[in-house]
């Protein structure tokens, strides 16, 4: 018997820390959820009113504004020169299989139109190779290659500039 009451005891005492342990967890946590609760519902109000002020900026008559803006610019800017493939396929075709280019960056820095080829090359060789028959090519006026193109004897980094000749 007393060993019975002593186990219903130690019962008690556990359920009643599990209780406390319970009631304690929720005093904290319930500060942190209604901040929560109430930051949810300040950043739906704040989506809501941006959602109104884009359908706002999106009406016919807005959209027919803009073209017609749009249209009367392409008519004033002044026709733009854009390098065609022709200076990609040329620049290709002079590459042996050593040589493989990641990047070409287009620059038109006021009466030039420069090209950068990026790229890896194999080996010295095959660089020295592909910068020379660039440079024999009637349709760049000038082929850079920095020494530091030259660096490593394989799998050399590069990067070429070349200026393209201006049509007339």
């Amino acid at each position: 018997m007393l060993r019975k009451e002593l186990h219903l005891r130690t019962a008690n005492v556990a359920v009643f820390f599990f209780i406390l342990l319970l009631a304690s967890g929720l005093i904290l946590i319930i500060p942190t959820y209604t901040h929560l609760v109430s930051d949810k519902h300040s950043l739906e109000a704040q989506i809501l009113l941006l959602k109104n002020a884009t359908d706002l900026a999106i009406d016919p008559e807005t959209k027919s504004a803009i073209a017609n803006t749009n249209t009367r610019l392409a008519l004033l800017s002044p026709a733009i020169h854009t390098p065609s493939h022709d200076m990609i396929d040329e620049i290709l075709a002079q590459k042996s299989p050593s040589i493989h280019i990641l990047a070409f960056v287009w620059n038109m820095d006021g009466q030039k139109e420069m090209i950068e080829v990026r790229g890896i090359a194999r080996d010295r060789e095959s660089l020295r190779e592909f910068v020379d028959k660039l440079r024999g090519r009637p349709l760049f006026v000038s082929v850079d290659s920095p020494t530091a193109n030259y660096v490593k004897s394989a799998n050399n980094s590069f990067s070429i500039s070349i200026e393209i000749k201006k049509e007339k």
